[in-house]
């Protein structure tokens, strides 16, 4: 029941261009109205003057609407309602580049690439924060088991391998009590089942790593679990056949965070209660007088290594203590009948099509469970800590490396420990360590500890954001349930202000939490994962990504794009996300120019026509201008590159300018405007003077106009084009030889309306310079324009390109900053901080709860959650909505 309900996904680039498409209706509508009316105007006071026009004197009641509506349908290509098609088109094509990506292949598993999501894949190339699982998205997912403390001795420390522990092997030998029921819990305290193979190897299926690689240690320890027949579980040890018979499963949840076993031993028939879970989840629980300490200082020793932990306890039940139980445990496991949920009876619902219904029904049956299973795991015997090894995948940590080069922030979210996933994060360069790096801790075990602990924390941040600092906090998902539930704001400003987080011992819900906290502040968000609890979490970001790993396929099937390994994130991101922006931003923005650029002749042309709606072109033109002049050239920029993959990579930095949507904004879409009315006034001023003058047919002028709109979008189309290919060249110019082929085809045909027209028109020396001047006058601004930039006032992107062009390396691009987003005030309802105005050094060492954190800093002081009152934010500035 973790998955939830996915919800549509709309870019941001598709965002803009319905924002765009809205402009330009209203401009439509302003359009058609003053035409409109002008037209009307013109009719009553001119029209009616002129003999040939024969206006009646009265016409009908709707004859007001006729020149409006006219002009409605001659401006109705304005918007061009081919830009959908050619989007999904292209955006399909965008998946299947993702698809045949040899280099993101996974040779291990021969696991390919997929894009599930055709939608969205320029949002790739605007991600803003990375929000990542731990275990089997950036480690292997592979576990080991290393070492293990048994009632209150450590095995494994010297040789860094508890199965290779003399000591241990010994205890083993010689039967000892403890060790041998610690092997006992490791080898039956799960859902494994074994099986044989045919050659007689014991083979284990696990739903998962943790419990195969305990099930693993355990039989070459010789606790060999090699039969489970029913209820009934055989255990070979040494020489000696043990069978267990189970009574009942507790099962994991992440809410308990442990798992137990109930089962009569049938060597003695006694009823034991074998548990195994996280360390909160079990040492607190431990019998009345048993010291801890031991076990709590092994698992704080293994988590500094990056290891692991689980803790391992067991306890005898009386006969009559599991007989009245397992009376409220099947009661609870049952299909609570006659149990009614806001009046409703829940087996009138369980069935029911609404899903809040049954989401609410599958919650009140796992609390009802979970509080029948506290009733039994307690005065538990504590056995020992067992440590375990998941290795970083090859290629994280420079994948990491990259993507924050490229102003990518990353936040992990996992629910291991504190320590371990610090360990990792610091192996994987997901934080800096001392000096460069600041971590910032937020802990607490109630709701004043916690907002003190986020007050300290967002101080610090405040004060060092302007420093050159790596900066991150780390919290545990018990201190965060009250951020998310009592200080939202506070916590979503903590939120923009840091680069990195952590988040340990978080639930798949908070998961899902933290990731609409980012969005909330227009973030663009990617979520990685790989099992089932990150579903989601994958599903409520702007783009999810599933890694095919060994927890199965949940993830990847729910996700957007499913990968092999977390490195192929990287040219995922930078290669195909920023191709797919570039390549959409072009596309879009052209469809709008074409579209314009005949709207805007078919206007001028209503001046000279009395202003009456007439079209200049013919139906059959119009149709093959959208469908076939322009279409086909623009497609094939799918294949335009503007850099070498190899560049993008090595400096992916750039990635800025598509986070920054500096390609496709209103600022951009002016340019196109105004491109599309200044080609449209020199196609109509040269057309209508070289040939309206001349006694020349319409047909004819249309002809020369419609030619002159051909030639320049070839030109357009050549110019914005990076990377030419013969594909490339056969679509701009075959297209252009198409265009006169199919028209001599009409020219042909006596009924088409352009009898002999293009015939006539190609002898006449008129003609080729009309359309040269067109294209000359049309092109050298533009041209000009474009040199003066590339020349004088060269981006990064073009400095770029020019050492790729002349074989010169870049060594450094320098800083390039995404301009910022508007900061709507209603939006944020910001609580106040009093900053001191002469500040001291601000130091803390890497986990700043340690003993020896110490924090100097002077002015007034901080009253960040009494007060309401209203303020500005700092140099940051992030639409975020009220949460």
């Amino acid at each position: 029941m973790s998955r939830g309900i996915p919800e549509p996904k709309l870019t941001a680039m598709d965002a803009m261009i319905d924002k765009l498409t809205g402009a330009i209706f209203v401009f439509q509508i302003v359009v058609v109205m003053v035409l409109g009316i002008a037209g009307n105007v013109w009719k009553d006071t001119e029209a009616k003057k002129q003999w040939y026009v024969l206006y009646p004197d009265k016409g009908p009641w709707y004859e007001l609407l006729i020149i409006p509506l006219r002009f409605e349908l001659l401006c109705s290509i304005m918007i061009p309602i081919s830009i959908k098609v050619s989007l999904d088109l292209v955006k399909g094509l965008y998946a299947k580049f993702i698809d045949w990506d040899h280099r993101m292949v996974d040779l291990e598993t021969s696991t390919p690439s997929n894009a599930t999501n055709t939608a969205i894949s320029e949002d790739l190339g605007q991600v803003e924060y990375i929000l990542t699982d731990k275990t089997g998205t950036l480690t292997e997912n592979k576990m080991i088991f290393r070492r293990c403390c048994i009632s209150g001795i450590f095995y494994g420390n010297e040789n860094g391998d508890a199965l290779k522990d003399v000591e241990l092997l010994h205890a083993v030998s010689s039967g000892s009590p403890d060790v041998v029921q610690f092997l006992t819990i490791m080898a039956i305290c799960n859902t494994v089942i074994p099986t044989q193979s045919k050659t007689g190897d014991i083979l284990y299926k696990a739903q998962s790593q943790d419990e195969d690689a305990l099930v693993q240690a355990a039989a070459h320890l010789h606790m060999v679990f090699f039969n489970k027949s029913g209820n009934i579980l055989e255990v070979k040890f040494n020489s000696s056949v043990l069978q267990y018979e189970v009574l009942e499963t507790l099962e994991f949840t992440s809410d308990r965070k442990r798992m137990s076993l109930v089962l009569r031993d049938c060597q003695n028939g006694k009823i034991l209660l074998l548990s195994k879970g996280a360390d909160e989840a079990i040492l607190p629980y431990a019998r009345t007088g048993q010291q801890t300490r031991n076990f709590v200082e092994a698992v704080e020793q293994y988590a500094h290594l990056g290891l692991r932990t689980l803790c391992l306890a067991w306890r005898e039940l009386r006969e009559d203590e599991y007989r009245e139980w397992s009376l409220m445990f099947r009661e609870a496991n049952s299909t609570l009948v006659d149990r009614e949920v806001n009046g409703i009876l829940v087996n009138d619902i369980l069935y029911s099509n609404s899903y809040e219904l049954n989401f609410s029904v599958y919650y009140l049956s796992q609390w009802r469970v979970a509080e029948v299973c506290q009733r039994i795991e307690h005065n538990l015997e504590v056995l020992g800590v067992t440590a375990i090894e998941d290795r970083l995948q090859d290629g994280v940590p420079e994948t990491i490396e990259t993507l924050r080069k490229a102003g990518i922030n990353f936040w992990m979210l996992t629910g291991d420990k504190q320590n371990t996933a610090i360990q990792i994060a610091l192996s994987c360069n997901f934080i800096s360590p001392e000096p460069k790096g600041q971590l910032l801790s937020i802990d607490g075990k109630t709701e004043d500890e916690v907002r003190r602990s986020l007050e300290r924390v967002l101080l610090t941040m405040r004060i060092t954001t302007s420093e050159p600092k790596d900066v991150a906090f780390v919290i545990d998902g018990w201190a965060l349930d009250f951020a998310l539930n009592h200080y939202r704001k506070a916590f979503t400003e903590l939120a923009i202000l840091s680069r990195t987080a952590i988040c340990c011992r978080v639930t798949p819900s908070q998961k899902a939490q933290l990731v609409q906290i980012l969005k909330s502040c227009d973030y663009r968000t990617l979520a990685i994962g790989d099992g089932g609890n990150d579903v989601r979490m994958i599903q409520q970001a702007d783009i999810g990504v599933g890694i095919s790993g060994r927890e199965g396929l949940q993830a990847a099937r729910a996700a957007d794009y499913s990968i092999g390994k977390f490195r192929f994130l990287k040219r995922l991101i930078l290669v195909h996300g920023r191709y797919s922006y570039n390549r959409t931003a072009f596309l879009s923005q052209y469809s709008f120019y074409k579209s314009l650029l005949i709207c805007f002749i078919q206007i001028f042309f209503s001046f000279i026509s009395g202003v009456s709606g007439t079209s200049l072109f013919n139906s059959v033109s119009l149709m093959a201008y959208n469908v076939f002049y322009t279409s086909v050239p623009v497609l094939v920029s799918v294949l335009d590159k503007d850099l070498s993959e190899e560049t993008v990579i090595q400096h992916p930095q750039i990635l800025f300018y598509c986070q920054a949507g500096r390609l496709l904004n209103p600022s951009t879409f002016a340019g196109w405007f105004g491109r599309s009315l200044f080609h449209a006034v020199v196609v109509f001023l040269i057309s209508i003077h070289a040939y309206a003058y001349d006694k020349s047919e319409m047909e004819e002028v249309s002809m020369v106009a419609l030619s002159g709109c051909i030639w320049l979008q070839a030109f357009v189309v050549a110019m914005e084009t990076n990377s030419f290919t013969i594909l490339q060249h056969l679509a701009i110019w075959g297209n252009l030889a198409g265009f006169y082929a199919i028209n001599w085809i009409f020219s042909a045909l006596p009924a088409s309306g352009m009898y002999t027209i293009m015939f006539r028109l190609c002898r006449q020396p008129s003609y080729w310079i009309s359309i040269f001047l067109m294209t000359a006058a049309g092109m050298s601004p533009i041209l000009a324009i474009k040199y003066f930039r590339y020349t004088y006032r060269p981006s990064k992107i073009n400095t770029l390109q020019q050492a790729e062009r002349l074989g010169g390396p870049i060594l450094s691009l320098g800083t390039i900053e995404p301009q910022p987003r508007p900061l709507i005030e209603k939006d944020v309802s910001t609580l106040s901080i009093t900053q001191p105005k002469n500040r001291n050094p601000v130091y803390e060492p890497l986990l700043s709860d340690s003993p020896n954190a110490t924090r100097r800093s002077s002015g007034t002081p901080f009253d960040f959650f009494q007060s309401q009152s209203r303020s500005s934010l700092p140099n940051y500035s992030r639409n975020c909505k009220d949460n």
